[in-house]
């Protein structure tokens, strides 16, 4: 394993207000490359994800938490206290970086905002973390994945408009926006190398979301029409006959021969209603039935274009 001595961001002390997973998964990924992460907690509790995992045989050091905290060192602090802001003063002066995802305003009210610490440090660099943002009128709400995913049109993104709204199970609007974290205090580093002067730099789960969806509001814009890579009239997840599941990308130029190839079939694509994008999107629901009918090895049914159905002329499916 590589010292830290001679890691990326060896040399950079950051220090470390956030809990949860946003700020957390930003912080980590400093640590994991030679930062010397100082984790600011609560007396008796500490960060949030320590209890997120109720009746834990690790108790306050479960795997959530640790997950997210590796490479850290840790202090618990009473930041109500004078004593234990003045430990955060006396850090900040050796720091590089500090790092929070508070609601906006909170580092202002206890005293530790950007402006207060760059009297003490004016290499400082301020990196805030929130829900939605630092300004506008929902800055003082509580962020929380779930909430970005529905706010931002996220959850909307489905497959199949039939489906159900559901909750991404994975926290996929706090990671990306904590890389996107990660990124700002990067760029800030690389740009106090030319200034020598810190800064505040700032994402929010809302906003990372929205960026997420960059060629969706492009085809909505441009086009005016939706947009889904998950639609694909081939693409999706098929059984198999022994359990296993055949994923399909299906993206190329003319993806149906490859699969028919791969699949042992015939060249659907060679059959007019499906030749092209338009008539493979018009004869989804058919070319998703053929398809899984065919991983599965049984002889599928395939409708045409009007009601009738037909049996596939694939004699191998």
């Amino acid at each position: 394993m590589e010292s830290s001595a001679t890691q990326p961001l060896s040399g950079v002390r950051v220090i470390d207000f956030t809990q949860v997973m946003l700020g957390p998964s930003a912080t980590q990924v400093l640590a994991d490359y030679g930062a010397d992460v100082i984790k600011i907690e609560r007396p008796g509790a500490g960060d949030l994800s320590r209890s997120s995992i109720p009746d834990d045989p690790d108790g306050l050091d479960n795997p959530v938490f640790r997950s997210l905290n590796r490479n850290k060192r840790s202090i618990a602090l009473d930041l109500r206290k004078e004593d234990g802001k003045a430990i955060i003063y006396d850090l900040v002066r050796g720091a590089d970086v500090v790092v929070n995802n508070f609601r906006a305003g909170v580092m202002e009210r206890m005293g530790f905002g950007y402006e207060r610490l760059a009297e003490i440090n004016p290499r400082i660099i301020s990196a805030f973390g929130s829900g939605f943002g630092q300004r506008g009128p929902l800055s003082h709400k509580g962020g929380q994945d779930v909430l970005a995913q529905a706010l931002s049109g996220v959850m909307r993104r489905k497959c199949n408009d039939d489906e159900p709204l559901t909750v991404y199970a994975t926290s996929l609007c706090d990671y990306t926006a904590g890389m996107h974290l990660v990124q700002a205090i990067l760029l800030a580093l690389l740009q106090r190398e030319k200034t020598g002067r810190g800064q505040e730099v700032a994402v929010s789960l809302f906003e990372s979301m929205l960026a997420m969806q960059m060629q969706e509001a492009a085809m909505w814009l441009e086009r005016g029409r939706h947009f889904s890579w998950g639609s694909y009239p081939l693409s999706g997840g098929f059984e198999t006959s022994d359990g296993a599941i055949v994923l399909v990308g299906a993206f190329k130029t003319n993806p149906l021969r490859d699969i028919c190839a791969a699949l042992g079939l015939p060249d659907l694509s060679l059959d007019q209603r499906y030749a092209t994008f338009a008539g493979r999107s018009h004869t989804r629901a058919n070319c998703r039935r053929c398809s899984a009918s065919a991983s599965r090895r049984t002889p599928p049914s395939i409708g045409s274009p009007g009601s009738t159905n037909r049996t596939c002329s694939a004699r191998r499916c």
